[in-house]
This record gives structure tokens, C-alpha cells and sequence, in this order.
């Protein structure tokens, strides 16, 4: 009778753990799911899809450009105009996908590989886009800038340019950008644009530098900003009678640290203002 009362406590307690481990599993697979769910949730309310177009010099652009965890670029490049278009294909066809933020030269990494291509003239590697003709290219881009060699850093939160450009000969350059958005949850790693441009001009040098020019009647502008050996490089110029002058001003990704500054007289000619102009601010 011992036995028996034993024996059935023993069945009972296990047939409580045999419940408890049921149920417990049923509610780590229901939470799984429901993490899964809104993982997913959040990554299909970042997702969009764009079209973007434009026509220029005898080519016509489309694009579908589909933003999620990645951003991924369909284009063509089609022949619209009644002549064959001639192009150097010598490191192959010289059509191009980039995107970058905004106002900077810091650019996403993205799934092509490295030019390793000295190109230079020889008639031989001139090759035709006949009329309805079309040049097709997929570009995948990760939330990431590239530093040196292999190191990365997430994107930071702002506008990115994409931009498309081919290189015809004889027929000029065709070149569009359309702009996204990109937001991010997480906290960034480096410091963003706006952050290193503050650090910059509350550098007494750069203050001192900034006050000069404009007790001179100089406007000073800014210009692209990129990154490089670990640090924004935070440039501004300022146009004289004679010399555009400069100012560069390293700032450290991660702490901020202003390294040495560097300055420059330019003269103004008319490549050096070609190039102002190109800096946009």
C-alpha cells in the first residue's frame, strides 16, 4: 500500500513537470512568433518601392529602387534616339550606381566589386548602344559606410542621394540623382555631419580663421564633407580677389577630437570656381 501511494505521487508529480514543460514550451513558441511578427512588422513598415525616370542626351533612365534592410536598384539605360551611342567599354560599360548622404563624398557599400581597371583610349574598345538598345544593372547597397579596407560603420539617419551616371563618346555625360530617406533605430556609432561641422567652428582656430574672412567681405561656404583614416573632414572656402582660400579641419568619428588643421590659397580661375560651384553649399 506504501508502494502503491508512492508510486502514484511520483506519477503525479511527473505528470505535473510533463504539463509545466508543455506549456511552457506552447508559450515560447507563441512568444517567438509574436517576436518574429513584429520583427517583421518593423521591417515591412521601413520597406518602400520607388520609380524614378529621366531622360538626357539621347538615354533614358528607369529605376525601381526598393528600400528595406538593404536598398536594391533595377535600372536600365535604353537608347530613345535614332543613332547608335558610343561608348568606351574597355573596363566595361561605364554605367554607374552610387548612393551617398547628402552634402558629403561618404558613400554605402554595395554589392560591386572594385574597378581594377586603368581605362584609357583605344579605339578597339569602343562599342555602339544601338537605337532601343538597353544596358541593364542591378546595385544592392548596405547600411553601411566603408572606412579603410575591410572596416564598416552603421549609416547614419538622413538623405541619401542615388545617383546614375554613363559616360558616352562624343555624346556627353549623362548623369541623374534622386533622393531617399533613411532612418535607423539604434543610436549612431560615429559622429553624424551636423555634429562634426559644430565641432569644427567652435575650434578657436576655425574661429579665428571664420572671423578674418569675414571682417574681409568674404563669403565663406561649405563644402563636401567626407570621411577618411577615421575622421570627417570638415572643409570650408572663402573667395577673394585674387585666391579662394581654404580651411580643413579633421574631426575624429568617434570622440570628436579636432586634429591638425590645414589651410590653402587657390588661385581663382575658372576651373577653381567650376569646382566651388560643384560643391553646392
Amino acid at each position: 500500500m506504501y508502494g502503491y501511494t508512492t508510486n502514484v505521487i511520483k506519477d503525479g508529480v511527473s505528470m505535473k513537470k510533463i504539463i509545466f514543460l508543455t506549456c511552457l514550451l506552447f508559450f515560447i513558441i507563441l512568444a517567438g512568433c509574436g517576436l518574429e511578427d513584429k520583427q517583421q512588422a518593423s521591417i515591412s513598415k521601413e520597406e518602400s518601392s520607388i520609380h524614378f525616370n529621366h531622360e538626357a542626351i539621347g538615354l533614358k533612365l528607369d529605376a525601381y529602387i526598393k528600400t528595406g534592410q538593404q536598398i536594391t536598384v533595377e535600372a536600365s539605360l535604353e537608347n530613345i534616339s535614332d543613332e547608335a551611342i558610343i561608348y568606351n567599354n574597355r573596363c566595361g560599360e561605364p554605367f554607374y550606381i552610387t548612393m551617398k548622404l547628402d552634402d558629403t563624398a561618404v558613400y554605402l557599400k554595395s554589392d560591386e566589386e572594385p574597378m581594377a581597371c586603368i581605362e584609357i583610349f583605344d579605339p578597339n574598345d569602343l562599342v555602339e548602344l544601338a537605337p532601343g538598345e538597353k544596358i541593364i544593372k542591378v546595385v544592392t547597397f548596405t547600411r553601411e559606410f566603408g572606412l579603410q579596407e575591410e572596416e564598416t560603420v552603421p549609416t547614419l539617419d538622413g538623405t541619401y542621394l542615388i545617383e546614375f551616371s554613363f559616360t558616352t563618346y562624343g555624346t556627353g555625360h549623362f548623369y541623374a540623382s534622386t533622393p531617399t530617406e533613411l532612418s535607423h533605430s539604434e543610436e549612431p556609432d560615429i559622429l553624424t555631419l551636423e555634429e562634426a561641422i559644430e565641432k569644427a567652428v567652435e575650434n578657436s582656430e576655425v574661429k579665428q580663421w571664420r572671423e578674418n574672412k569675414k571682417q574681409q567681405g568674404m563669403e565663406i561656404r561649405n563644402e563636401e564633407a567626407f570621411i577618411s583614416d577615421g575622421k570627417w573632414y570638415v572643409m570650408f572656402h572663402a573667395i577673394g580677389e585674387e585666391f579662394v582660400e581654404r580651411i580643413i579641419v579633421p574631426v575624429d568619428i568617434y570622440s570628436g577630437e579636432v586634429d591638425e588643421i590645414n589651410k590653402e590659397e587657390l588661385p581663382k580661375d575658372e576651373a577653381t570656381l567650376q569646382w566651388i560651384e560643384s560643391q553646392g553649399s
